[in-house]
């Protein structure tokens, strides 16, 4: 074995011997002081990108050994440092396949690969340390007549290099303010306690200048100076509300109308907003002839909007998911450090740092689901029969209206989805749950959503596999 094979195997050895325990001792062992912003360590989703990129250069250095070294000394009879040579083999063996299959498995199998690849990978690195040990010490004994045993100089890296790793915990700055009738909850990974404050009032203003173009029951705002407008009056808006309402308006054809916000006026005859009442039918019917944003008319080349009926937009299904859209833009731009946002249940994260990110309950949302999820990237948001709903007598009148019938929702239990896009992640919750959990199931199993159906109170969940990969595997 020539001097770059054997620094081949002991630089990846020595690599992914701190990433691998380092990931899993920040992962499975660090406790954070907040259950949402758990990011145990900020080191840790670059310790297993670092594990993973390297893992192939350690198979590429077993590789050329494995003729020049390990098959050679077999056939030759060695007996230098033998047992512990032969050990490494299956170790390696077993250590890289239940490597690959984590990769791939998304079942629950992936609890045992884990276990076996952890256990593995220890047991690797230290017969590995034992072999280069002894090696060493019968190569000095067979020059000096008497066995020398020096510590190589991998070992004193790997020492040193996890001693670093674990000398410090994560350190956040966290603030909450009311915003768009919710709490705005945020939580930044920046150890300067003035930069984390100036960035998170940056972040609120953002979130803050989406509401005064956005909210309805103010009356001087972009959207309600639209919603107010006559029939067939252009009306001039900025280009940030032109593309806004233009994607709306492609979200409502994609859902064949399950998210449509121009049902401001249907929200007002059931009185969502305030306490509930069931309107007569012909008042509905009535109302639902001037609902949908097929009645809003746009114009490219000018940046105006029409009314082609007396149409409302409502922004409660994407107007949260917009805001953080906004604010995770500026946080880029901004390279700020990593951040979580929760609004009112929606979380939306920054800056390439794993969160675990429990689920709010839409019945109380203080209360959070059992099940943890891994965000990186993107936003999770959840829709469902929550508190905002009423009841009249017997019947239970959810909040969410069907924009094709002009009705309540039939109740159940909610729609969890995860999206790139925040404001893509706010719709399709919305228009999920519209559609039910069977046909929403089968809507979101065609697109490839990440998206996940609470039939009941004894939680029958329907999963499609892009949500599944997303779950916290322990």
């Amino acid at each position: 074995m020539n001097r770059l094979e054997s620094w081949l195997l002991h630089l990846s050895t020595i690599v992914l011997t701190v990433t691998g325990l380092g990931y899993a001792w920040m992962h499975y062992l660090m406790k954070p002081d907040d259950p949402f912003s758990v990011v145990n360590h900020p080191w840790e989703p670059h310790f297993l990108s670092t594990h993973i990129l390297v893992a192939p250069l350690l198979m590429l250095g077993f590789g050329m050994v494995l003729h020049s070294h390990i098959l050679f000394k077999i056939s030759a009879g060695a007996r230098s440092a033998r047992k512990t040579g032969l050990v490494l083999i299956p170790l390696f063996a077993a250590m890289v396949i239940s490597g690959y299959l984590l990769q791939v498995v998304v079942s629950d199998f992936r609890k045992i690969l884990l276990w076996v690849h952890l256990g593995t990978g220890s047991l690797w690195s230290l017969f590995y340390l034992v072999h280069q040990i002894a090696s060493y010490a019968q190569r000095r004994a067979k020059q000096n007549g008497s066995p020398r045993y020096r510590i190589p100089v991998q070992v004193l890296l790997i020492v040193a290099l996890a001693g670093i790793v674990f000398e410090s915990q994560a350190e956040t700055f966290e603030r909450e303010v009311y915003s768009m009738g919710t709490s705005l909850r945020i939580v930044l990974m920046e150890e300067d306690p003035e930069k984390a404050l100036l960035d998170s009032e940056e972040l609120i203003r953002v979130v803050e200048s989406a509401d005064k173009q956005l909210s309805t029951w103010k009356p001087d705002s972009e959207l309600s100076r639209l919603n107010q407008a006559e029939i067939g009056q252009p009306v001039r808006v900025t280009p940030q509300l032109f593309q806004l309402i233009q994607k709306a308006k492609e979200w409502t054809k994609l859902t064949n109308g399950s998210f449509d916000p121009g049902i401001g006026r249907l929200l007002e005859v059931w009185k969502v907003h305030h306490s509930v009442r069931i309107p007569p039918e012909v008042e509905i019917s009535r109302t639902l002839d001037v609902s949908g944003l097929r009645y809003i008319s746009m114009d490219t080349e000018t940046l105006t909007v029409s009314k082609i009926k007396d149409v409302h937009i409502d922004p409660g299904a994407f107007g949260k998911g917009e805001a953080l859209d906004r604010a995770m833009e500026v946080a880029a731009s901004k390279k700020m450090a990593p951040l979580m946002m929760d609004f009112g249940g929606q979380i939306a994260v920054h800056g390439g740092v794993a969160w675990h990110v429990a689920i709010a309950q839409p019945s109380n949302r203080s209360e959070t689901e059992e099940d943890l999820f891994l965000l990186t990237t993107g936003s999770i948001s959840t829709s469902g029969f929550s508190e905002r709903s009423g009841k009249i007598g017997q019947r239970v009148i959810n909040h969410i209206l069907n924009p094709t019938t002009g009705h309540p929702v039939e109740p159940f239990g909610s729609v969890t989805v995860w999206h790139p896009s925040a404001l893509a992640a706010d719709i399709l919750s919305t228009a999920l749950y519209v559609m039910g959990p069977e046909r929403g199931y089968q809507w979101a199993t065609r697109n490839k959503i990440a998206a996940a159906f609470v039939i009941d109170s004894q939680k029958n969940i329907l999963e499609t596999l892009e949500f599944k990969k997303l779950k916290v595997k322990s």
